[in-house]
C-alpha cells in the first residue's frame, strides 16, 4: 500500500499519529485513576472483587513486569523458540476449548428475562403463531405480549436484524422437522462457541505475525481466560454473536497490507460486508470497520485521485459499494420477514437523545435507567420526544457542573472496565428465577453449572476471580506502552480509534460493561503489541550494555 505512505496519515512522526497517542495516552489514565481513586464509589453492576482494586493494580504491575522480564530472557527462546511447537499447543486448546463449550451448551441452555429471553421468545411467537412458549415461568407468556414486542421494536429498531435472524434459523428447522423449543437456542449457543474460538485463532493469528512467539501465546492465553471461559457464550444475544467480527476485520487488515489492487479489493468488500452487519447486530462494531476506513481505504482513494490513478480509485470504491450492498441488501430482507410479523412505528424509535440522557442519569449512574425509558416513551411525536431528552439531559448536566460530570464520567469508566465479567450476572446474565433451564431431565453437570453460574454476581469474589481480574488488568496497564510502539503504526492507529470510539461512546452515552466484550480481543491484541515493543526496546538495552562490557574488557586487556 505504497500509496497511504505518501499521504502520510498516521505514519510515524504525523501529526495526526502523534495527537491520537496523546488522547490515547489520557483516555488509558483515565481508565486508571478510575480504578485507583473511585474504587470506593457506587457505580452500576459494580462487584465485588478479591481484593481492591488499588491492590490489584499493584500486583498486575509486578506481574507484567516479571512477564517482560521472561519474555526477554534466554528462557523465552529455550521455551518459545519452537514456532511450531506453539502452534500446536495453541490449536490443542482451541479444540478442547470448542469442545467444552460445546457439551455445556448441550448441557445446559439458558434463556433469560431481559432482552435476550425477549427477542428469543419474539422470534418463536412469530414463527409458531403466538401460542406461548413452553417451560415459561409464570407470567411469562403473559407478559411477552404482541403488544409489547410491538412496542419494544418500535422504541429499538436496531435489535429487528437480530430477532429477524433468529427467526430464520427457527424456520429453516421447522421447515426440516426439527422441533423443540430449545433446539434453535442450542444453535445459536454452538454458533457463540465456534464464534468465541474462532476468535482466539484469529488473533495468535496476527500476533503471530507481528510479535514473538511467547508474546503471542501470551496474547492466547490472555483471551482464553477472559473470553474462552467467560459464560458470556451461554447467552444468545448481540454481545457474544458477534465476537469475531472486530479481530477478523484486523486479520484482514494484516492480509491486505503489502498485496496488489487485484487482492486487497476483494478483502475490502468482505470486510465492509462483515463489518455492517456486525453494525446491524450490534451498532458498536462499526468502529473498528470506520478506523479501518480512515487509516487504510481513504488515504489509499485520496492518493489515487491525486496521481490521477482513476481506474485505482473506482476498484476501491467499487468494491465497498458491493460489499455495503450486499449488506444492505441483507438487512432489507430481515427488515421485511420482521414487519411482516410486528407492527413497527417508526415514530416512536429512541434517537440518540434519549441514550444521551440516559447516560446521565444517577440511579444507575448512567446505566440502564426503566424511569428514563418512560419518560420518552411519554412522549408520541419524535420531535418532541428528542427535544424533551435533550432538554433533561442538559438539566443533569447543568445541576451536576463541571466536577460532578467528571465524577460521573468514571464511575462510567469504572462500569466500562473496571469487571473483568463484563458484567455477567449484573446486567443480563444467569438470575435466579428470571432463568429458564431449558432441559427436561437434567444432568449433575448441568444442575451444578446452574448454581456455579446463579451466585448473585460474585463470581469474581474468588481466588480464580482474582487471577481472572489481574490478568484483565496487566492487559489494560499494558496499554500505556501503546503510544510508544514504533512500528505498524497504522495498524496501532486503527486499533486505537476504534478503542477510543468505543470508551467516548460509552462516556456519552448509556453505559453498559458488555458493551466492551466484543472489543477485548482488539484491547488484548494492542496490549502485546505494547508488550512486544517493550519486549525489544529491553532487549536492545540489554545488547548495547553488552557491547559496552565487551569493548571495556577488550580496552583493559
Amino acid at each position: 500500500m505504497k500509496h497511504i505512505k505518501k499521504a502520510g496519515f498516521f505514519d510515524a512522526g504525523s501529526k495526526s499519529y502523534r495527537l491520537l497517542s496523546i488522547l490515547f495516552f489520557l483516555f488509558v489514565l483515565s481508565v486508571c485513576a478510575a480504578l485507583i481513586f473511585y474504587d470506593f464509589t457506587s457505580f452500576f453492576y459494580k462487584r465485588n472483587l478479591a481484593m481492591p482494586c488499588l491492590a490489584l493494580l499493584v500486583i498486575s504491575l509486578v506481574s507484567l513486569g516479571a512477564a517482560i522480564s521472561l519474555f526477554s530472557s534466554r528462557l523465552n527462546s529455550k521455551m518459545f523458540g519452537e514456532g511450531k511447537r506453539v502452534d500446536i499447543c495453541v490449536y490443542v486448546i482451541s479444540a478442547v476449548l470448542l469442545i467444552a463449550h460445546l457439551l455445556i451448551a448441550y448441557q445446559t441452555r439458558f434463556l433469560g428475562s431481559w432482552d435476550n429471553g425477549g427477542l428469543y421468545t419474539a422470534a418463536w411467537n412469530a414463527v409458531h403463531g403466538w401460542s406461548g412458549i413452553p417451560f415459561a415461568p409464570e407470567g411469562w407468556n403473559e407478559y411477552f405480549t404482541k403488544e409489547l414486542f410491538n412496542q419494544y421494536f418500535s422504541n429499538y429498531p436496531n435489535n429487528t436484524f437480530l430477532v429477524a435472524l433468529m427467526m430464520g434459523v427457527m424456520c429453516i428447522l421447522k421447515s426440516i422437522g426439527i422441533g423443540g423449543f430449545s433446539v434453535p437456542l442450542l444453535v445459536f449457543t454452538c454458533l457463540n462457541s465456534v464464534l468465541c474460538v474462532v476468535s482466539g485463532v484469529l488473533l495468535y493469528s496476527i500476533l503471530k505475525s507481528r510479535c514473538s512467539h511467547a508474546i503471542s501465546f501470551f496474547g492466547f492465553i490472555a483471551f482464553v481466560v477472559l473470553i474462552g471461559f467467560s459464560p458470556w457464550f451461554l447467552v444468545a444475544y448481540s454481545d457474544s454473536l458477534v465476537i469475531a467480527i472486530p479481530i477478523f476485520i484486523c486479520w484482514i487488515v494484516t492480509k491486505m497490507e503489502g498485496q496488489p489492487l487485484s487482492r486487497v479489493c476483494p478483502k475490502m468488500g468482505v470486510m465492509v460486508f462483515v463489518g455492517l452487519v456486525g453494525y446491524f447486530i450490534k451498532p458498536q462494531v462499526i468502529f473498528i470497520l470506520a478506523a479501518v476506513l480512515l487509516v487504510y481505504v481513504f488515504p489509499r482513494v485520496a492518493a489515487a485521485l491525486k496521481s490521477a490513478c482513476v481506474s485505482e480509485c473506482l476498484l476501491i470504491v467499487a468494491s465497498l459499494l458491493v460489499g455495503a450492498a450486499i449488506a444492505f441488501l441483507v438487512k432489507g430482507v430481515a427488515g421485511y420477514v420482521v414487519s411482516d410479523s410486528f407492527e413497527i412505528d417508526d415514530s416512536q424509535s429512541f434517537s440518540a437523545t434519549h441514550f444521551f440522557m440516559m447516560g446521565l442519569n444517577d440511579v444507575s449512574n448512567g446505566g440502564f435507567c426503566a424511569e428514563d425509558v418512560f419518560f420518552s416513551q411519554s412522549y408520541s411525536n419524535k420531535v418532541e420526544r428528542n427535544a424533551a431528552d435533550l432538554y433533561r439531559a442538559l438539566e443533569r448536566v447543568s445541576e451536576k457542573g463541571a466536577d460532578g460530570v467528571v465524577l460521573h464520567g468514571l464511575k462510567k469508566q469504572l462500569t466500562l472496565w473496571g469487571d473483568s465479567s463484563f458484567g455477567w450476572n449484573q446486567e443480563g446474565g444467569i438470575a435466579g428465577t428470571y432463568t429458564i433451564m431449558l432441559k427436561n431431565s437434567p444432568s449433575p453437570f448441568s444442575l451444578y453449572l446452574m448454581a456455579d453460574l446463579e451466585t448473585e454476581g460474585q463470581v469474581i469474589d474468588t481466588p480464580y476471580g482474582a487471577v481472572v481480574q489481574i490478568v484483565w488488568f496487566m492487559i489494560v496497564l499494558s496499554l500505556f506502552a501503546s503510544v510508544k510502539i514504533g512500528r505498524d503504526c497504522r495498524f496501532v492507529a486503527v486499533l486505537m480509534i476504534s478503542i477510543l470510539c468505543l470508551g467516548v461512546f460509552e462516556l456519552c452515552f448509556e453505559a453498559r460493561s458488555r458493551y466492551l466484550f466484543a472489543y477485548v480481543p482488539v484491547v488484548i491484541l494492542l496490549a502485546c503489541l505494547a508488550l512486544d515493543s517493550i519486549r525489544n526496546r529491553c532487549g536492545l538495552m540489554v545488547k548495547n550494555r553488552q557491547g559496552r562490557h565487551a569493548k571495556n574488557a577488550e580496552a583493559c586487556g
